[in-house]
């Protein structure tokens, strides 16, 4: 109910967020990323009033907690991208992720995305992720991921992330991509990608783009520049759908 904050060191809940908004309920908050920069947190309401895109704000007596954007449509998972200031939000039902100007909160572009689930929309549009300049968009129905250049996904060179049983990798695994196609490759790119399965979670950081297929109980990794799955890792417990990267 509503949006509840934690004290990172503690563990302590230090508040409950309600909105302050006639004929919107605390039910349906959903998807949730930060912004640093603003100091902002972003998140989704799905339903019982509001919907669209609520805005968390500290003040000097608690947080401001406020409707942003106001959607025809039903949002799901949102990514805030600190490399080009954009907020991205998937829309299931749509099959399509929007993509808002964060300083101004308008919306700039919306792009389609493969099939996320026609017959239960609550199981697609839950995965989304960023890196570089990109979107990574997982379509539960189709079984694939949508990828959205806006720009270079990633420049540098990327963990290795050792090759999975039958997906072959030749030469060495340095990201030439954005280096070589810069000023060549025209954005925005779109790009789908099937993956062996139905893909809820993602995440993408240094090169490398993790998808959670829960139906299989594995994940899967893929290569950012040729979009190729270069490894599998079994999950010793059922159905994983979230994941979390963090520095080592």
């Amino acid at each position: 109910e509503g949006i509840t904050v934690i004290d990172a060191a503690t563990g302590a809940v230090i508040a409950r967020l309600s909105p302050n908004q006639p004929g919107v309920y605390n039910f349906g908050f959903f998807g949730i990323t930060a912004d640093t920069a603003r100091n902002r947190i972003y998140t989704t309401k799905r339903y019982m009033g509001g919907m669209g895109l609520w805005v968390i704000t500290p003040t000097a007596s608690g947080y401001a907690f406020e409707q942003a954007i106001a959607t025809d449509a039903t949002p799901y998972a949102v990514a805030y991208n600190p490399n080009n200031d954009r907020i991205y939000i998937t829309f299931a039902q749509l099959n399509e992720l929007r993509v808002y100007d964060a300083e101004t909160l308008t919306q700039v572009a919306a792009y389609a995305t493969g099939v996320q689930d026609p017959n239960d929309p609550g199981y697609g549009g839950q995965g989304l992720a960023v890196m570089g300049e990109c979107a990574y968009v997982s379509n539960y129905a189709a079984g694939s991921i949508t990828v959205v250049a806006e720009g270079p996904c990633w420049e540098g060179e990327r963990p290795e992330a050792g090759p999975a049983p039958g997906v072959p990798l030749s030469g060495d695994h340095r990201l030439y991509l954005p280096l070589v196609l810069r000023g060549m490759q025209t954005y925005p790119n779109i790009r789908t990608v099937p993956v062996e399965g139905r893909p809820k979670g993602l995440a993408a950081q240094d090169g490398l783009i993790l998808v959670t297929l829960p139906e299989e109980n594995r994940v899967v990794v893929l290569d950012a520049q040729s979009l190729q799955i270069v490894r599998e890792i079994l999950v010793a417990g059922e159905h994983p759908h979230t994941l979390l990267l963090t520095e080592p």
